[in-house]
C-alpha cells in the first residue's frame, strides 16, 4: 500500500540532465506534484505551461526556474519540442547538509519570482555548466561524495543567487514591510498548513491586525488568504489522493480537517468532483517512465 509521498524526488543525492524530451513530463500535466528534491530547471527549446505553488507562468528557451523543496508544480502544457536541462539534490541529501548564507538569503526573492529569463550570454553560460556537471558526474575519476556533491549546490546556489538582484521587477527590492509579511505568511503556510487553515492564526503569528494582514496579502498576490490557503490545501490533497493509497479519512485529518465529511464537502465544492472521484479518475504513470524517482 502507498502510504507516503513521494512525490517529485530523485534517487541519488545528485543528478543532472540535458535537453531531455518532453515525454519524460508528459505524464505529469493532469495532477500537482509536490516537490521534494531542489532542482534547477533551465528550458532549452519549445515551450512549457505550468503554475508553480499560486502563480502561472510560460516558459520557453532562456527560462530558468528554481524549485525548492515543498513547493507544489502542475503541469498544464508542454509543446512537442520542448526541451529542458536540470540539476536536482534529494530531498535526503538536503537534509544532510547545512544550506545557509546564500541559499537562505535569496529564498524569499525566489519564492515571489522562481522564473528568470536569462540573456543570451546567461544561457549559454548555464549550457556549459549543465555539461560540465554531466561530464563530472559520468567521469569514473571523479570522487562523488556528500562533500562533493554539496560543493557543486553551494556553486550553482551562488551562481542563480547573483542573478536575483538583477531581476527584481522594477521598484521592488523585496526589502519592503509588504513584502516581508507576504513572504514571512507563505513560509508560515509551509509550516502550519496541515494544522492551521485560519487567517487569524497567520495574521497573530505575524503581529498584525487580521484586516491589515488580508490587505496585505490581497496587494501582493491579487488573491485573498483564504484562497491561498484553499489553494494550498487543494494541491496537497490531490497530490496525497494521487500518490497514496491512504483512506480519504486520514488524509482529512493529517490536513487539519476535523473530520472527513467535511473534507468531502470542502473538496468537492472546489472540484466539482469528490475525493474519491479525483482518485478514480486519474491515469497512473509507469514506473519506467516516471522522471525525478516520481
Amino acid at each position: 500500500m502507498k502510504t507516503m509521498l513521494p512525490a517529485l524526488d530523485i534517487p541519488a543525492d545528485f543528478m543532472p540532465g540535458k535537453d531531455l524530451e518532453y515525454s519524460l513530463l508528459r505524464y505529469y500535466t493532469r495532477f500537482p506534484c509536490k516537490i521534494r528534491s531542489a532542482i534547477f530547471f533551465m528550458c532549452t527549446g519549445g515551450t512549457f505551461r505550468a503554475t508553480v505553488n499560486f502563480s502561472e507562468y510560460t516558459l520557453s528557451k532562456g527560462d530558468f526556474v528554481f524549485l525548492v523543496p515543498d513547493s507544489f508544480i502542475q503541469i498544464h502544457h508542454l509543446s512537442p519540442d520542448f526541451r529542458f536541462s536540470f540539476a536536482a539534490f534529494s530531498s535526503g541529501f538536503l537534509d544532510k547538509v547545512n544550506m545557509t548564507g546564500t541559499a537562505l538569503e535569496f529564498i524569499p526573492a525566489i519564492s515571489r519570482n522562481p522564473v528568470l529569463r536569462l540573456s543570451d550570454e546567461q544561457f549559454l553560460l548555464f549550457s556549459d555548466f549543465f555539461d560540465m556537471l554531466i561530464r563530472c558526474q559520468q567521469c569514473n575519476g571523479v570522487v562523488r561524495n556528500t562533500e562533493t556533491h554539496k560543493a557543486v549546490l553551494t556553486l550553482i546556489m551562488q551562481q542563480v543567487a547573483f542573478l536575483y538582484p538583477v531581476h527584481q521587477p522594477a521598484g521592488d527590492n523585496g526589502k519592503g514591510r509588504d513584502k516581508e509579511i507576504y513572504t514571512q505568511f507563505i513560509l508560515l503556510l509551509h509550516q502550519f498548513y496541515n494544522r492551521e487553515h485560519r487567517i487569524t492564526f497567520y495574521a497573530e503569528k505575524i503581529g498584525i491586525t487580521v484586516q491589515h494582514f488580508c490587505n496585505i496579502v490581497k496587494k501582493n498576490s491579487g488573491k485573498r488568504a483564504t484562497e491561498i490557503i484553499d489553494k494550498f490545501l487543494l494541491m496537497e490533497a490531490k497530490t496525497r489522493l494521487r500518490f497514496t493509497d491512504m483512506p480519504v479519512k486520514n488524509i482529512a485529518f493529517e490536513l487539519g480537517f476535523s473530520n472527513g465529511n467535511f473534507f468531502y464537502k470542502w473538496f468537492k465544492t472546489r472540484t466539482a468532483q469528490t475525493p474519491v472521484e479525483y482518485r478514480n479518475g486519474l491515469d497512473v504513470p509507469s514506473e519506467s517512465d516516471r522522471m525525478f524517482g516520481l
